[in-house]
């Protein structure tokens, strides 16, 4: 029982000093979610970019350089292609019909 309440307590431990990294990353990067439901999303994708810049920074990971956090890691795939592209759907001029 006691190692169930001590591997309950470090996983509590470890998820607030990860939603704490979190806090530091938005007011690095300056974002302002707007909702509850849109900083658990942005939450949940930082921390899929948190495993994977541990996995590279792994020293057993055979990778030669080292990944960090950036203003994009709490972007979402589409928003980060959306940049890259510059993608902007075509639109006549007002004064132009079809």
């Amino acid at each position: 029982m006691k190692s169930f309440i001590a591997a309950t307590m470090a996983a509590s431990t470890l998820a607030a000093e990860k939603e704490f990294e979190f806090m530091m990353h938005i007011s690095k990067y300056g974002d302002n979610f707007k909702t509850l439901e849109e900083y658990t999303a942005r939450f949940a994708r930082w921390l899929e970019a948190d495993a994977f810049i541990e996995m590279i920074n792994h020293p057993e990971s055979g990778e030669t350089h080292t990944a960090a956090h950036n203003k994009f890691s709490t972007w979402h795939e589409h928003e980060y292609e959306a940049l890259l592209t510059h993608y902007k759907p075509f639109q006549a001029p007002a004064d132009e019909e079809p």
